[in-house]
């Protein structure tokens, strides 16, 4: 099968520890209570973020605040270049440092990122003050006060979840399976050290599988003896070894062998709510489980896999669910259950929520102005309304995006907060309208932002009595430094609203937590009221060439000023739109933000060179012309022996005059050790052409010496390979097709004569081939993604031909490239040899490229708002599919499989391969989402990817065309 196309992407994680209690895969484990901490360790109070200078604001894009990981990096983020490029990945000192005084190591990583790495894990629940200091920082005051951050170690903490109990292979033995899971990045030999079992005071073996982000940490007991009685598996933890001072036991029931038994029952979530039953035998797979099974009832729909049932219900609604098994079930060796099992399971309901729909920020004129947003589970939702003032919306633009929701508090003020009502309109995510054609009015140049935000008043969810006391009230407004409320005012407010909401219950709508952490409860999106739309492009030069729109007609907007501002809000162009709505600006400076205005008319549009839109689609190669200048160097063969004249000619292009006629170029010769041997300075050109012979002596070092032509401060360089060789007698003709398929046979052609014409008869010649994988590409499809990575080739060279050729210097064979697994494209060198009878041979090496399949499948996976290019969990991202042939022409009507999986999370420290060669096959691998189409008359298709259904971390998407 053809398989193509498997980029990983990241979904953006939103929440940065996993919960105490809950495994990640959203399962609920066995009804035992998982180990809690105390109180005291559940609930951390997070330090008092000190009042940060005005002016570091304008430099700070992110840094640490609050709760911290006792194991990861510090990283801080600016808004502009601090460091020099040849400072990056060296110790600096006297930029920041920790308070206490702790041992780091402090880089920069990039330009603008600032990374402090403990040498030693921070210690739990520490307080600690990170130091930034402006000295040493490019385009910073150094007359700034250094900035601090007050900061908190968090403490670590440990949950266990079971999964489940299942025979062996073999039915005599048992394995336990389960996962601990920790708050901070943890140790694996600590972990490991934590948990103990044990069955009749003997030790089990017990080994484990931890992710790479150091969070979860599966463990597989295994050896559990099934003797003529019934026994019990203990399950010890102990987190001293991890700083945690949690303890306990849990036991667990082992059937004698010739028992049928349950012997596990949970809750599992994903990918549909389901009750999963372990048996203590494999189920017998012809019975008829109609009477035999119940879910509150009704007959469920029941899938049986081993000693594996999972039952699901008729109706997703039910939260409560009693589940029935009749003593009468069968194993496959016909054992019966001892007793009717009876137990009562919860399972996930809809949690309550509201979002926006779409990406919209900029409203266009209409009668009526409405945005769409989404809610499910509640009957109201409370709307928030912040208005960005008209004169502060560049500062604004220093520190947020136009298309996001994140406010600067001090560049506008709230305004009002109202509750609106939402009618009954089914069930799950429904869709609703708000209007804002009266508020837009009041503010029509302005910059407003709104909150959608639900709190226990709104919610349909059913909870128990007062377990709901939050409510939500709009912020207060951003007064200024040193505006602050009294101490006491202050604690009043944190104790009252976060101080005692933890953190580890944001997954649960009865608690007030998730309406302070979940995504779910709150959602923000700015909106401009303008019919201005508004394209940039910039090329090397000083000019912005700007396309000016009106939104309601889609027609050119001419006579719109347009203005280019710095990032210091300071004018560095202005242009006018002719009838066509273009307009170029001469800059004097580099553009952060364009303003249009057109009558009563703003548009703004945020022109920072990392918002520019990706241009993989397009044709982007050769060289940027500095100053208008193009040299290429020529000689008149490839490589050239010490002692040789190696006549080189340098050819300069000026089509801009931009030197007179006699201005001379100099030519340094430097040899392979990067000493100047000589320098050559001409100034009468044979017209653009400077003609220079070069020498070296016949005892010089072999290898590649470089020439460097120089005109002023312009430099061009070439390399000249100097080796001493031994030239070919034989001239070699391998006979070859432009490209080869795979596992076929290819009839090839060998010829050969002596250079002097003569005829080289009856002489030994051989061929071998070496195959490698090389990156699949077609002609205007750079943007789409054609490779299986988790495909590996596994090929070694062989020799295709060894014989004589005949008296005429011929020979035939027949070539077939074996592949069996291959990533995609694949690239054949042949090297040919024809020995003289003195056994000195000549050589010849082709590279042929290697098609071996027939149709392709290629995707383009678009670029994420996240860090790193990272998917976001919120928004719907259409994933663009292609079928082509060999010559890279579309094929219509190809069916198309979609498939994809779950990936360990990999930390920014992890520079190692994906080895995703292994990952298909493994039977732990955990598949997501699969899906089928069939490429339209173009060739073409496309696959939404919803944020929503996936979890954070890392995933593959895998394509096959299911004909190839």
């Amino acid at each position: 099968m053809s398989t193509r196309g498997l980029p990983s992407f990241r979904l953006l994680m939103l929440c940065l520890a996993l919960s105490l209690g809950a495994c990640d895969t959203g399962e609920k484990g066995d009804s035992d209570s998982p180990p809690k901490q105390d109180k005291a360790d559940t609930q951390t109070t997070q330090p008092a973020q000190a009042q940060l200078d005005d002016r570091w604001q304008a430099h700070l894009a992110s840094f640490p605040s609050g709760v911290i990981s006792a194991r990861a990096p510090l990283v801080v983020r600016f808004n502009h270049p601090v460091v020099a490029a040849d400072k990056l990945d060296q110790p600096v000192s006297g930029v920041a440092q920790l308070v206490p005084d702790v041992p780091a190591e402090i880089r920069f990583t990039a330009e603008d990122r600032l990374e402090i790495r403990p040498s030693e894990p921070l210690p739990a629940g520490e307080n600690l003050t990170l130091m930034l200091h402006a000295q040493g920082l490019n385009g910073v005051d150094e007359k700034l006060p250094t900035a601090e951050f007050p900061l908190q170690v968090m403490r670590q903490q440990l949950s266990l979840t079971v999964q489940s109990l299942l025979p062996a292979d073999d039915g005599e033995e048992m394995v336990l399976t389960g996962s601990l899971e920790t708050r901070d990045l943890a140790e694996a030999k600590a972990v490991e050290k934590s948990l103990r079992a044990s069955q009749d005071n003997q030790t089990l073996p017990v080994s484990w599988e931890h992710d790479k982000a150091g969070l979860r940490h599966g463990f597989t007991v295994s050896g559990i003896r099934r003797g003529d009685r019934a026994s019990q598996v203990t399950l010890g933890w102990d987190g001293s070894p991890l700083g945690v001072e949690n303890q306990g036991e849990r036991h667990y029931n082992v059937p004698a062998v010739a028992a049928f038994e349950v012997t596990n029952v949970r809750a599992v979530n994903y990918p549909k709510p389901h009750v999963e039953v372990n048996f203590s035998e494999a189920l017998q797979g012809s019975q008829n489980l109609n009477g035999l099974v119940t879910l509150n009832g009704k007959a469920p729909r029941l899938e049986v896999d081993g000693s594996r049932l999972r039952v699901y219900p008729q109706d997703d609604k039910e939260e409560n669910v009693a589940l029935v098994i009749d003593a009468g079930l069968r194993s496959a060796s016909h054992g019966r259950l001892s007793e009717t099992l009876e137990k009562t399971i919860t399972l996930m309901m809809t949690k309550p929520g509201v979002r926006f729909a779409g990406k919209g920020t900029i409203l266009p004129d209409g009668k009526q102005l409405s945005v769409p947003f989404e809610a499910v589970g509640i009957r109201s939702v409370k709307v928030q309304a912040f208005r960005v003032f008209d004169d502060n919306i560049g500062r604004y633009l220093q520190g947020s995006e136009l298309d996001e929701g994140d406010m600067d508090t001090r560049t506008g003020r709230y305004l009002w907060q109202k509750t609106l009502q939402l009618p009954a309109n089914g069930d799950g995510w429904q869709r609703y309208h708000l209007d804002l054609t009266e508020l837009m009015a009041k503010h029509p140049n302005g910059l407003v932002h709104l909150t959608l935000t639900i709190d226990g008043d709104d919610i349909t969810y059913t909870c128990p009595d007062n377990a709901l006391t939050r409510e939500t009230t709009l912020p207060d407004n951003y007064e200024g430094p040193g505006q602050e409320q009294e101490q006491p005012d202050r604690l009043a407010d944190y104790y009252r609203d976060a101080g005692y909401l933890s953190w580890y219950e944001q997954d649960n709508p009865c608690s007030d937590s998730y309406y302070r952490y979940n995504d779910l409860a709150s959602s923000t999106r700015a909106f401009l009221a303008s019919n201005l739309g508004l394209i940039a492009k910039r090329g090397q030069d000083d000019t912005l060439h700007v396309v000016a729109t009106t939104l309601d007609n889609n027609q050119p907007a001419a006579e719109v000023v347009v203005k280019a501002y710095n990032y210091q809000q300071q004018q560095v162009g202005m242009g006018l739109t002719d009838e066509e709505g273009m307009a170029s600006l001469k800059l004097d400076g580099t553009p952060f933000y364009l303003q249009a205005v057109k009558d009563r008319d703003t548009g703004f549009l945020k022109v920072a060179r990392n918002r520019a839109l990706p241009t993989n689609q397009f044709n982007t190669g050769g060289q940027t012309v500095r100053d208008g200048l193009k040299g290429f160097f020529y000689g008149e063969r490839d490589v050239w022996r010490p002692g040789d004249d190696i006549h080189l000619t340098f050819i300069l292009e000026d089509k801009n005059e931009v030197l007179p006629d006699d201005h001379p170029l100099t030519l340094d010769w430097f040899d392979p050790r990067g000493n100047k041997v000589k320098s050559y300075t001409l100034d009468q050109p044979v017209g653009d052409f400077y003609a220079f012979t070069l020498s070296t002596a016949e005892d010089a070092h072999t290898g590649n010496w470089r020439a460097v032509a120089r005109l002023g401060q312009r430099y061009f360089d070439t390399p000249v390979r100097v080796e001493a060789i031994k030239p070919n007698r034989l001239k070699i003709d391998l006979e070859l097709p432009e490209q080869l398929p795979a596992n076929e046979a290819m009839q090839v052609g060998l010829f050969t004569q002596w250079l002097n014409g003569a005829t080289a008869a009856n002489l030994k010649a051989d061929v071998k081939v070496r195959v490698a994988a090389t990156t699949t590409r077609f002609d205007g499809l750079n943007a789409y993604h054609f490779d299986d990575s988790s495909r590996a080739l596994s090929s070694e060279p062989f020799t295709a031909f060894e014989a004589h050729v005949d008296g005429q210097g011929k020979a035939s064979f027949p070539l077939t490239i074996p592949v069996e697994q291959t990533p995609g494209m694949l690239r054949a060198t042949l090297t040919t040899r024809v020995f003289e009878n003195s056994a000195d041979y000549s050589t010849q090496i082709r590279s042929v490229p290697v098609y071996p399949f027939k149709h392709w499948a290629g995707m383009q996976v678009p670029q994420g708002s996240g860090w790193g290019g990272a998917l976001s969990r919120d928004g719907k991202h259409p994933i663009d599919l292609i079928s082509v042939n060999s010559k890279g022409k579309p094929v219509d009507g190809r069916p198309l499989d979609i498939t994809v999986y779950e990936i360990d999370w990999r930390w920014w420290w992890d520079r190692s391969g994906d080895d995703l060669s292994n990952f298909i096959s493994d039977p732990n691998t955990k598949v997501v989402t699969q899906a089928q189409l069939t490429t339209d008359a173009q060739g073409r298709g496309q696959w939404t990817l919803d944020g929503n259904n996936y979890g954070w971390g890392r995933h593959l998407i895998r394509v096959c065309d299911r004909q190839e």
